[in-house]
């Protein structure tokens, strides 16, 4: 799994700290936001990799090399690659970017996304909204899911393969919580021979990074801490690295 996660902070004057929007409270927090990468297999889970984000404005302060949270996930993603073969990568949304695709591509690599409702598929040579498709489509192509998974939340299914704008072809799966919601989550693969079922099985496994953030904060200290220097957050055994020459 990939995932990054923000510590709020209050000391303006602390190593690292930017504003960002935290998507679960609604609201800009001043904060630290780790980059992470976490492995799960059956009954096993492991931390791999962490490195903090920083904003450009805060980087070029602390003179450091400016990075997006892409291009770290992208390092973080071939350093753990050295440790584990995945079966899958699985992330959120907001990191499932071309220069992220690519290299999971390149690598040979499955990946399983969640995707926003705008993204645009083709659909008879026209592109089309993941939202409004959704929409077109009749009851009878989705199925009951919650007896099989012991899903509580979604108990519907559809699935297809289409074209995504910028990404390609892609097992694309449309989960509802009542057969006539217009709401839907979509989640995408490279994995084409993929069922619904297994796409959506893979996704629900990126809960485990979301549980370790929690327990970080909860039982770690990690939402507690009030270090000035960003090196005390994440040890980085080449810290220079990351220095301008």
């Amino acid at each position: 799994m990939l995932d990054d996660m923000l510590i709020e902070k209050f000391g303006e004057m602390m190593d690292g700290v930017g504003y960002l929007m935290d998507h679960c409270s609604g609201r800009t927090v001043l904060c630290h936001n780790v980059v992470s990468t976490f492995y799960h297999h059956g009954n096993q889970s492991l931390p791999l990799y962490f490195q903090p984000y920083l904003k450009k404005d805060v980087a070029e302060n602390l003179d450091l090399w400016f990075k997006t949270r892409i291009q770290i996930a992208v390092d973080l993603l071939r350093l753990s690659l050295v440790q584990v073969n995945p079966e899958a990568v699985v992330f959120d949304a907001w990191y499932m970017s071309k220069e992220l695709l690519d290299f999971l591509s390149s690598r040979g690599l499955i990946w399983v996304s969640e995707a926003k409702c705008n993204r645009l598929i083709e659909i008879n040579d026209s592109w089309m909204q993941l939202k409004h498709f959704a929409r077109s489509l009749s009851k009878s192509e989705f199925h009951r899911i919650d007896k099989q998974l012991g899903e509580k939340r979604y108990k519907w299914i559809g699935e297809t393969t289409v074209l995504m704008k910028n990404v390609g072809m892609v097992k694309l799966v449309i989960l509802r919580t009542r057969k006539n919601s217009k709401t839907c989550t979509f989640l995408v693969s490279n994995d084409l021979d993929c069922s619904g079922l297994r796409v959506f099985a893979y996704y629900k496994k990126r809960w485990c990074i979301e549980v370790f953030h929690r327990d970080c904060k909860q039982h770690l200290g990690i939402g507690e801490y009030q270090t000035r220097k960003l090196d005390a957050v994440v040890f980085d055994e080449k810290p220079k690295a990351f220095h301008r020459s």
